[in-house]
């Protein structure tokens, strides 16, 4: 094994992949010199750097895929975990990012600080656990307005691909309605199925366009609850005066850690 490869825990623990994976991880290297600058203009260019194909096509590098499993197949919850790995054994385990404190006595723009090894980490052991399911696609619920019994599945880093180049061709093609027609079709990828029917997809983007927008709400939800990962949504402590709170950190990965900190 190269000495500058590491292991990344595979959260998703290879229940679906329908391949074993050793240990269940994946080996990642630290960032690269020609990587990192497709990272800062990306950066620069859109202010984040995870919603890119060259982004994407770019760390692929880093990661060893395990045999007979391309990247393109790989979990988005497994490819953002092993991003969370790359960053820090690049840059260090710090994440720094500028919020402003919600305790309405102190109310300030501060700098918050958090060790990335402090962050929880969900497995689909414990999502099995705690939902008494069995963490295998299709993933099932029933909308609570419809009643209509959806079987959907995760995204892969391919699906990624296709969002981009979905949205990209439609702002090209499409006039400015004033809707953006990405969500539509990002959740056309998660279902699999309505009512036990496999619908085509115009069939299906024109259901999930008519649907409840509860019920879509409560699909999303679903989805959440069986994506592995980092908890996101930890509770921090205000630098200034303590205040407690909970916040969504960012992933925009090149200026959350270490590298961009002042």
């Amino acid at each position: 094994m190269n000495k500058f490869q590491l292991p990344c825990p595979v959260l998703s623990e290879g229940r679906l992949y329908d391949l074993d994976i050793p240990n269940n991880h994946i080996y990642i290297e630290p960032m690269r010199g020609d990587i990192e600058e497709v990272f800062a203009a990306l950066t620069d260019q859109q202010g984040t750097a995870l919603g890119d194909i060259a982004t994407r096509n770019a760390t692929s590098q880093l990661i060893k895929m395990p045999k007979d499993l391309p990247f393109h197949r790989l979990l988005v919850s497994d490819w953002v975990t092993c991003m969370f790995y790359i960053m820090s054994a690049s840059y260090g385990s710090t994440l720094t990012f500028d919020d402003m404190c919600p305790n309405p006595r102190h109310n300030k723009k501060v700098r918050i600080t958090l060790d990335f090894g402090t962050l929880p980490k969900v497995t689909a052991s414990d999502i099995a656990k705690k939902y008494e399911i069995e963490y295998k696609e299709p993933f099932e619920m029933t909308t609570p307005l419809g009643k209509e019994k959806i079987s959907f599945r995760l995204l892969r880093v391919g699906d990624l691909d296709a969002v981009q180049e979905y949205t990209e061709k439609a702002q090209e093609t499409a006039v400015d309605t004033g809707r953006n027609p990405t969500p539509t079709f990002s959740m056309s990828l998660h279902i699999i199925a309505v009512n036990g029917e496999n619908l085509g997809e115009i069939e299906l983007r024109r259901w999930i366009k008519e649907a409840l927008r509860g019920d879509l709400l409560a699909i999303r939800r679903a989805i959440e609850r069986v994506e592995t990962g980092f908890d996101l949504k930890p509770q921090l402590a205000c630098p200034k005066c303590g205040f407690k709170f909970k916040k969504e950190i960012p992933i925009n990965f090149f200026r959350a850690f270490g590298a961009q900190a002042e």
